[in-house]
């Protein structure tokens, strides 16, 4: 019988062959995980707390050693600060201005983030 391919056939026309269900199975664990983790950060963390965290997350992985702690080697817009947050671009500004003042992150340029070695201790597992 011709029509769609099932779940293990290859499709004549792309020669795409769709993955076994564990592994569709594993995606979808992994995105309700990070819905879980984000819907816990905005409902019981304020701006200041998610920015933290995401600035250390990003600076443990990806981050370069600097006089400062670990700098995140790319630059991040307000807004693009506040998308991944879940905040609006001032109150970003505002929880940005927080941290720097109390020592936590140190602004090394114009949408450059430097995060302090004590910071990323809390990051790692």
């Amino acid at each position: 019988m011709r029509g769609r391919p099932g779940p293990f056939e290859r499709s004549p026309r792309s020669g795409f062959a769709p993955s076994p269900p564990n592994e569709a199975f594993r995606l979808h664990a992994a995105l309700v995980e990070r819905v879980v983790r984000t819907v816990v950060e905005l409902s019981g963390l304020d701006v200041a707390e998610r920015i933290e965290r995401r600035l250390g997350e990003l600076a443990d992985r990806l981050g370069r050693p600097s006089p400062h702690g670990r700098t995140v080697p790319f630059r991040l817009t307000q807004e693009e600060l506040a998308a991944l947050v879940g905040t609006s671009r001032e109150s970003a500004n505002r929880a940005v201005r927080a941290l720097a003042a109390r020592g936590a992150i140190v602004v090394v340029g114009r949408g450059r983030y430097a995060v302090a070695d004590e910071l990323l201790d809390g990051v790692r597992p």
